[in-house]
């Protein structure tokens, strides 16, 4: 193929990693569809270009990345169940969007364009969330007196509350740590949309009023303020200071979440994460090698818990990634499990320290830093490694970072400060 035909070609392959980014907001059918589409043109570049996607400058991430994959089709192969535990493990193909990310993203007017196009789709979802909450605040308030009626929870156009909650949260920080911190090579106007974005997935994660997501939000933007300037703290503070009043305080959704839910959660409440975790160990002890096999828990968990409860308590996975890594897959899934991170988090690390101040790389950097550190809260108290939107999403997020890392060593190395207090 021809250099002419390859950078078509490219430009093909960004526009569908674009329509990824954007639709990764509110559709995940869409989203894996048009995922699968880069895929297929990433391999015929990659071949027919002789362009090598297994970079040797992020090795320890593709030996940690294809050590856990493989444990993955062991445990699942030679489980109870082989068909099934092998289909439930079918998403990890999602590992693959990160060299496609990758070679996009080294372009830096295309990846611009990438984060603008996720900030548009996270501003437009939260727009529709946000009617979604006015419309089910009315619906409420107009029920009789004395029926009960839930707290007023936003999911977006995703299944689940906490899905949407989780997704909007890494989002936020991945478009705020960037659009902050990035000083060169992005226009004023693309920064403001990329700002609007992040501001506007911390909103969609608080109007979930789930408590995971919202603490990891809460906690990781505390984080991001040590690194921003002080004009910047002016934006942030305020809407940090907003954010937590609505969701603690001023919020009826809110304030049962943290009170009344809170005091269910810590008692003997069979649905409690508490009682869900006490039981999981208890199958870990059980099986410390090889696990159950993804697709088992539910199963066994029902094995281990009084009989005549609602269905509702039958819970398909742990509540917990760590958790539920070692329910699955042993121990050994688990410190494999791990391993991806320790490397991913590494990578990201060394490049915010090495690459210069200021520059495209260590914004990126700390960016998916900050959002890979929201994931890994949220994730212990939820499995938001096998809920395909989420974690579709952080692969966009180690795509990313990854390339902040790759992108280093073209800029002038910068001392090793830990934090810019400027």
């Amino acid at each position: 193929m021809t250099d002419s035909a390859t950078r078509r070609l490219g430009f093909v392959l960004f526009i569908f990693l674009a329509l990824f980014a954007f639709s990764s907001t509110f559709s995940i059918a869409l989203a894996q569809s048009t995922l699968g589409v880069s895929l297929v043109l990433f391999v015929i570049i990659a071949v027919s270009s002789g362009y090598n996607p297994v970079l040797p400058q992020i090795k320890w991430f593709y030996i940690a990345a294809a050590a856990y994959v493989a444990w993955m089709i062991i445990v699942s192969a030679a489980g109870p169940t082989p068909s099934e535990s092998l289909s439930m493990i079918r998403e990890e193909w999602l590992f693959l969007a990160i060299p496609v990310g990758i070679y996009v993203m080294q372009d830096e007017r295309r990846c611009n364009q990438l984060m603008v196009t996720l900030a548009v789709g996270m501003t437009l979802v939260t727009m529709f969330a946000i009617y979604q909450y006015i419309d089910m605040s009315i619906a409420k308030a107009a029920v009789e007196p004395g029926v009960f009626v839930g707290p007023v929870r936003v999911r977006g156009n995703f299944s689940h509350v906490l899905t949407f909650g989780n997704y909007s949260a890494v989002a936020a920080l991945l478009l705020l740590g960037y659009g902050f911190k990035v000083e060169r090579g992005l226009s004023a106007r693309s920064r403001w949309i990329i700002l609007l974005g992040g501001a506007a997935g911390a909103v969609s994660s608080v109007l979930t009023f789930s408590r995971g997501p919202m603490l990891a939000l809460f906690a990781v933007l505390v984080l991001l303020l040590f690194f921003l300037k002080k004009r910047q703290l002016l934006v942030v503070v305020p809407l940090f200071a907003l954010l937590v009043a609505y969701a603690v305080f001023f919020s009826e959704s809110g304030r049962s979440r943290f009170t009344a839910d809170v005091e269910r959660d810590t008692g003997d409440w069979k649905g409690s994460r508490l009682y869900i975790w006490d039981h999981s160990l208890t199958i870990i002890k059980a099986n410390p090698l090889m696990g159950i096999a993804p697709g088992n828990f539910q199963k066994e968990y029902a094995k281990l818990i009084p009989e005549g409860l609602h269905e509702h308590f039958y819970f398909r996975h742990a509540h917990s990634d760590p958790i539920n890594f070692a329910v699955n897959a042993g121990i050994p899934g688990l410190l494999l499990y791990l391993g991806v991170w320790l490397a991913v988090m590494m990578y990201l690390w060394r490049g915010f320290r090495r690459a210069a101040v200021g520059s495209r790389a260590r914004a990126m950097c700390l960016a998916a830093l900050l959002a890979s550190l929201v994931f890994w809260l949220a994730s212990l108290t939820e499995s938001a490694f096998a809920d395909e939107e989420v974690r579709q999403m952080l692969m966009f997020v180690w795509a990313f970072g990854l390339s902040g890392w790759l992108l280093r060593g073209s800029e002038t190395k910068s001392s090793d400060r830990s934090f810019e207090t400027v």
